[in-house]
């Protein structure tokens, strides 16, 4: 009977793990979260998109050629868009609204998503012409078969933006429009310059 009751024990042990070396693999595999955190999807996306950043180069849709570190010392706000995109639309005029009121200390790049250079192109001319101050700092970007905007920004949604502090530092991705003219949206620009 005793050796039936060590046997059944040595079982019991085996089934849950409960041996000296599973003990040891349980301790090495669940870390201690408050010493170990494993990377967030979005930190991941951010470290990623970061080093891209350093070295893609954009064409304006005046021929152009610039990269994202042109304009360290600013603030940057990417700006992926439409001309048949309705939220696109309405958000665009108070995201220039926003950029003139920082006078030359934010800097928009506004990519295009656009089947067409020329609408895009039409898009933009029709705001240049009410929001004439804000155009020294807007650069505009057609994203042929969105290799940009999917392919290295991995967006799928319009509008969306993403916000860089004037280190190049991602500050926040919005997705679907924005009120930009509220103090909340200002203070976000404030704190990023």
């Amino acid at each position: 009977m005793f050796k039936i009751i060590v046997l059944f024990l040595f079982v019991l042990i085996g089934i849950l793990g409960l041996d000296s070396a599973g003990v040891l693999a349980l301790k090495w595999v669940v870390p201690n979260s408050s010493k170990v955190r494993p990377l967030s999807r979005d930190k991941l996306y951010k470290q990623q998109l970061f080093s891209n950043l350093n070295t893609l180069r954009f064409t304006s849709l005046k021929g152009k050629s610039f990269k994202v570190t042109d304009f360290k010392g600013k603030v940057i706000i990417i700006n992926f868009w439409a001309s048949w995109c309705d939220p696109c639309k309405e958000e665009f005029p108070a995201i220039l609204k926003l950029v003139n009121r920082f006078k030359g200390k934010v800097v928009l790049i506004a990519i295009s998503n656009d089947f067409n250079k020329a609408r895009a192109i039409s898009f933009l001319k029709g705001f240049q012409k009410n929001y004439p101050k804000s155009f020294p700092f807007v650069y505009g970007v057609w994203d042929k078969n969105s290799k940009i905007t999917q392919g290295i920004f991995k967006i799928i949604k319009l509008p969306e933006t993403l916000i860089l502090d004037k280190n190049l530092k991602i500050v926040t991705k919005i997705i679907g429009s924005k009120k930009w003219l509220n103090g909340k949206a200002q203070n976000l620009i404030k704190s990023a310059l």
